[in-house]
């Protein structure tokens, strides 16, 4: 069970995963090694699951951000394994959610081109992995972009809560 203090630390971690061990446990108010033994208690628990930079990409290479959303023609549950398993094998799609309502799953990707998005689009109708329908979107400026689900708001806690 999480206390309050590991909440924290995982709060400092998200905001800045750069943060030394030392400089967390002196913001949490622990010692450095109970803080190293409650980061790796995190880590074990898979709650950390890695620590990564973000890159600006467009300031290395222009792309496309495409929204897509997709219909599988039928619904079982081997034509849904199908599909997210090659999905899952794609490097440009960034994420991919199976949503209820009108489609089945709505996808991100990045392509360098429009051109090369639709290519990738036919060449997923090739494979017959079951797509009915597909409407795509295509970003023209990006006004909230995140990585990751603040913590904060999922478990509706403030930082006063959290100290």
């Amino acid at each position: 069970m999480l206390d309050k203090k590991d909440l924290r630390i995982l709060v400092l971690l998200e905001r800045d995963g750069r943060l030394t061990k030392s400089a967390i446990a002196c913001e949490v108010g622990l010692s450095p090694s109970a803080c190293l033994e409650r980061l790796r208690a995190l880590e074990r628990s898979r709650l950390i699951v890695s620590y990564n930079a973000r890159i600006d990409v467009r300031a290395l290479h222009p792309h496309e951000i495409i929204f897509t959303e997709l219909t599988l023609g039928t619904h079982r549950a081997h034509d849904f394994t199908r599909f997210e398993n090659y999905i899952r094998r794609v490097d440009a799609v960034l994420e991919c959610f199976a949503v209820g309502g009108k489609f089945d799953y709505i996808m991100k990707s990045a392509f360098s081109t429009v051109t090369d998005y639709q290519s990738f689009m036919e060449y997923l109708l090739e494979r017959e992995l079951g797509v009915a329908t597909y409407y795509t979107f295509i970003s023209t400026k990006a006004v909230k972009t995140s990585s990751w689900t603040p913590i904060q708001s999922v478990l509706k806690m403030g930082d006063e809560r959290l100290g």
